[in-house]
Parts: C-alpha cells; sequence; structure tokens
C-alpha cells in the first residue's frame, strides 16, 4: 500500500512579512539616526577645534605685542636712578576691561633727545569693535593718544565673530592707585570669546572661551 507525502512547508503570511518589514524598517532607521549622530558630532567637534585655534592665534598675536610695551622710552638712561625716578614714563592701561592702552617705544625716534614729545611716543589700543553685530579685534597705533575706538587693523581672521574680549592686571594691586597699577602691572590675564560666522549642525551657534596669561617684558620701575 502505498503511503501519500503531504508538504507541511508554507511561506510566510501577508501579517508576517508585514511585521518584519517594520521592524526591518525600525532597525534602519535606528542605524541612519546613529549613523547621523556621529557625523553631527564630528562635525560640531571639527568646528570646536577650529573656533579654539583662531581664537588662540589671536591671543598670541595680542600677547606679542603686549609683551614688548614698554614703561620707560630709554631705560638705559635711568639704570641706578631708583625706583623714584621722575622719567618719562608709559603705562599698561587695561582699565576699560574690553580694551588696554599702552606705550611703545618708536625706534625711529630713539635719539631724540625729548623723549616728553609726541614725536616719541608710538601709542598703541587693542579694543573690541563690533560692526553690524560681527565683533573684531582692533590694534590702533598713532605718534599721540589714541583710545579704544580709534580705527586701526584688525587682528583676527574673517571666520570668527569675536564676542568679547576682556583685559585685566593679574598682579597683585593691594594698596595702590588706579595710576600705579597702570605703571606696575606686570601681568595682563586675556580672555577672549567667539564664534564661528559658518557653524553647521548647530541650532544656535556656541561660544568659545580662550585664556592666557601675558607677562610684561619691560617690568615696571615706578609707582606714583
Amino acid at each position: 500500500m502505498l503511503k501519500t507525502h503531504v508538504n507541511t512547508m508554507r511561506g510566510f503570511s501577508l501579517i508576517e512579512m508585514m511585521v518584519a518589514i517594520v521592524v526591518g524598517m525600525i532597525v534602519m532607521a535606528g542605524a541612519i539616526g546613529l549613523i547621523v549622530a556621529i557625523s553631527t558630532s564630528n562635525s560640531q567637534t571639527i568646528q570646536a577645534t577650529r573656533a579654539h585655534q583662531e581664537l588662540r592665534a589671536l591671543a598670541s598675536v595680542i600677547a606679542d605685542e603686549i609683551k614688548r610695551s614698554r614703561r620707560l622710552h630709554d631705560g638705559i638712561r635711568y639704570v641706578g636712578t631708583g625706583a623714584t625716578t621722575n622719567g618719562t614714563f608709559d603705562f599698561v592701561d587695561a582699565s576699560a576691561g574690553n580694551c588696554i592702552l599702552y606705550g611703545y617705544q618708536d625706534k625711529t625716534k630713539y635719539a631724540t633727545s625729548d623723549d616728553t614729545s609726541a614725536a616719541t611716543n608710538s601709542y598703541r589700543a587693542i579694543s573690541l569693535q563690533t560692526t553690524a553685530g560681527v565683533g573684531s579685534v582692533v590694534l590702533a597705533s598713532a605718534n599721540a593718544a589714541v583710545t579704544c575706538t580709534t580705527a586701526g587693523t584688525t587682528l583676527n581672521s574673517s571666520q570668527i565673530n569675536v564676542t568679547s574680549l576682556q583685559v585685566s592686571c593679574g598682579s597683585s594691586t593691594t594698596g595702590l592707585t588706579a595710576t600705579q597699577v597702570k605703571e606696575t602691572c606686570s601681568e595682563i590675564d586675556l580672555v577672549l570669546q567667539g564664534k564661528l560666522k559658518s557653524e553647521v549642525g548647530f541650532t544656535t551657534p556656541p561660544t568659545y572661551t580662550y585664556r592666557q596669561s601675558i607677562f610684561i617684558r619691560s617690568g615696571a620701575v615706578k609707582t606714583s
């Protein structure tokens, strides 16, 4: 007697296929979301690194300028005269907070006998100036007094919007008058804040901060 084989194998039902498709789409969406998140994170990290590089380069330029500021046009002339000499003194004034004013030796006039004249004074100002909502750090110089609003050369690159420049005396100022602080401060604390003009992956572009201490090479020699 012959036995009949019955094939018990069957395919997926419509419901099973729909469930499988839905599960696959969920897994695919999760994978795509993870890839997008990784890409965005990498982009943000790169932009943060770039912003810090911009601020660090700007701080380096500012530091090089401030380090060379001088309180005496001719320091050799006053060697051995003591700390209370009445020679001609420049100052380093960071009292404005977002601007620093300082004296700078004009080498072309170094031999001039009258070092109190405007011809021998090369004054400089580094300040934050904002135009149409975009901030730039500006270096202004003149053979006369300059102010925190004097037009000058932009020190930062065009890629960054500098939102804050803060300078303050990092030396001890206990018991000193405002004038004495300007004449004796040998350390400037610099804080820069800024954000890239072109940001990708941010709803609100973040602001980055860079700090640096700057030590003035021409030390203090007098207090009033």
